[in-house]
């Protein structure tokens, strides 16, 4: 039995006892029973689709169905999508304005998942669409999204690269269509648990998903937030006032009144097993998240951020005689550029444009914001304390790593020491301007990222390569 059958239907098992918690309803109306309900998501204020998982003739099978809210119950559904190969189809995701439906696909046994999406009454597979990225995987619940120009599909899968057990990735879609290859959301989401069931809300930058992580969690899956976007989070937050022993998963929301998730408790208002819908009143937790967002905004909303570099940059030639570095990251990030078209080796050329054009000149003009408050602040008598954090590949050597990461560090203290014909150098020789510096080498490269040389593809021109060579501002502070 694959894991991911165990992870989506062990839940149909378990018998438990009552429990009740403070604005959280059992949904009313019609769609739970006795089956499992799962991925409640609300298209406007009276309709709903949902996963509904069944057994039949000793197999477990799962459809989708639509609701109708009538004087606030929601009606028994009717069947959304049908299946013409006799396969179990769960976790719609939409794109109302194209017309896009996403979804899971598994055959019988559940040996097999893919994820599969309808355009024009057309049905496509991703393993069909992008076959190196796609097939031999399991991937499931997808969350699509679209935010300005950028579309990302959001979904779980347990293929190689991961931190452990299945973890949350993304694909970012061109223009064309074309699907990239899957990058992992990163350590700040993803951990040796299970993490599964993601939903991005582009109005708060805020994702949701739920972990079985035992270290942070009150007991078997609860849901969690985190403030970010593709691989860049804050901190996870458990959202411990939604979540109890049991399994709390498929949390969405809809706007600021109506959220909604799956969990196998059982309610004084319910005798059904399983997984069943859940609706919750949720206003302190968006306002706090909301309170957060506009303190980072109060802050420029560039803390923290990365700064990229290409690869072995800054390298020795960039010494002078004191072997001090002369360079400062300007040169880097202009070279970076020069060398772009190394990159487009054999990999989809859409992921590339997007760093390139999105995050690589975002890190560039966070630094120029950065150094913009912190002059203002200096001017206003404040002290201010950074924190820098330099990062490499796995590439070489952990000494030469740390080395490198110390000399990434360095090019942007030369940045700031340059920065504005040198009005912030005197703050930084009155200890005025603190600079703290933590080179950490690559200790936050991703697993998939080859440290062979002969590799090129894995260890230098792959995403998760390009993405591990950084500086992080992490943090800053300005006190008197």
């Amino acid at each position: 039995m694959s894991k991911l059958y165990i992870i989506f239907f062990f839940f149909l098992l378990t018998n438990l006892n009552s429990f009740g918690q403070t604005n959280i309803t059992f949904l009313n109306g019609a769609v739970n029973n006795c089956n499992s309900q799962l991925n409640f998501i609300l298209i406007n204020d009276t309709t709903a689709i949902y996963t509904d998982v069944y057994k039949e003739k000793q197999k477990f099978r799962s459809k989708t169905y639509y609701s109708i809210k009538k004087t606030n119950n929601w009606l028994k559904g009717i069947e959304y999508l049908s299946s013409s190969d006799n396969s179990n189809i769960s976790n719609i995701s939409l794109d109302l304005q194209q017309s896009f439906i996403f979804y899971t696909k598994c055959f019988e046994d559940f040996s097999s998942c893919d994820i599969y999406f309808t355009l024009d009454n057309k049905e496509f597979s991703l393993s069909q669409l992008n076959s190196e990225a796609f097939s031999g995987d399991h991937n499931t619940q997808p969350f699509f999204y679209k935010f300005k120009e950028n579309r990302v599909l959001y979904f779980v899968s347990d293929r190689n690269g991961g931190y452990g057990g299945l973890d949350v990735w993304f694909s970012i879609i061109d223009s064309a269509g074309n699907f990239s290859f899957p990058i992992n959301a990163g350590p700040k989401i993803n951990t040796i648990a299970d993490e599964i069931t993601p939903f991005y809300l582009p109005l708060s930058n805020t994702l949701y998903f739920s972990s079985s992580n035992k270290d942070t969690g009150l007991g078997g899956f609860d849901v969690y937030s985190s403030i970010g976007s593709l691989n860049r989070w804050e901190t996870s937050i458990n959202m411990s006032s939604i979540n109890s022993e049991y399994d709390e998963m498929y949390f969405s929301l809809f706007n600021d009144k109506n959220a909604f998730f799956s969990s196998n408790r059982i309610t004084d208002s319910s005798s059904f097993c399983c997984n069943n819908i859940y609706s919750v009143e949720f206003e302190n937790e968006i306002i706090d998240i909301q309170d957060t967002i506009q303190d980072l905004s109060d802050n420029a909303g560039f803390v923290p951020f990365e700064i990229y570099f290409d690869n072995n940059s800054p390298n020795p030639r960039f010494f002078d005689s004191n072997n001090d570095l002369i360079f400062s990251y300007k040169k880097f990030y202009v070279d970076y550029f020069k060398n772009r078209e190394s990159y487009y080796y054999n990999q989809n050329d859409s992921i590339i444009d997007f760093f390139f054009e999105s995050t690589l000149k975002k890190g560039y003009k966070g630094l120029i914001s950065m150094l913009e408050n912190t002059l203002f602040d200096l001017s206003k008598g404040f002290i201010v304390e950074l924190t820098i954090q330099g990062y490499a590949s796995p590439l070489a050597s952990d000494s030469y790593n740390r080395k490198l990461s110390s000399l990434r560090i360095k090019s942007i203290l030369n940045f700031i020491n340059e920065y504005s014909d040198l009005s912030l150098s005197k703050y930084i020789s009155d200890s005025k301007l603190i600079i703290n510096e933590l080179p950490l080498g690559e200790s936050e490269s991703f697993l998939s990222v080859s440290d062979d040389p002969e590799d090129i593809k894995k260890s230098i021109l792959s995403i998760e390569a390009i993405l591990s060579r950084k500086v992080t501002i992490l943090n800053m502070k300005s006190y008197k």
